[in-house]
């Protein structure tokens, strides 16, 4: 279920939403902001518990999307998340199809799957891989 949904000055909004049955307190967040300080908007999909946050998943928008219609892009990827939330699917696994439609119809132009950053808000330096049971791995780079 959605649980809160905020805007933030210069364009950007955070959503969060919650599995119905919770025993390990994880939430998924929806971020749409600037990238920079004359970026435009690209949304990140975040899987967060007490001790980790991860970045599932980044979408990076055409340049021919206003940012008007890229927060219009964050309320229809939210309602879409909210209706596979319970599936017990990993965040990455539930939002690919998502993605990969909104890239087709020409919406999108990137994405990205992976990076683990911890509760203070470091990212980590190692790229990190999804294994085939949903769980993350760091990637051997030899």
């Amino acid at each position: 279920m959605i649980t809160s949904s905020k805007s933030y000055p210069f364009g950007g909004k955070v959503s969060t939403l919650q599995p119905q049955s919770n025993p390990h307190g994880m939430e998924w967040w929806v971020n749409t902001a600037k990238d920079g300080f004359f970026s435009k908007q690209s949304t990140q999909f975040l899987c967060v518990t007490e001790k980790l946050r991860t970045i599932e998943a980044s979408f990076k928008y055409a340049d021919h999307i206003s940012s008007t219609e890229r927060l219009k892009y964050h309320d229809y990827l939210t309602e879409e998340l909210d209706k596979v939330i319970d599936s017990g699917e990993a965040l990455s696994t539930c939002i690919d199809p998502i993605l990969k439609q909104l890239k087709k119809k020409n919406v999108g132009i990137g994405m990205r799957f992976g990076r683990e950053i911890d509760t203070a808000g470091y990212v980590s330096d190692e790229l990190y891989v999804r294994n085939r049971d949903g769980t993350w791995s760091p990637k051997d780079n030899s």
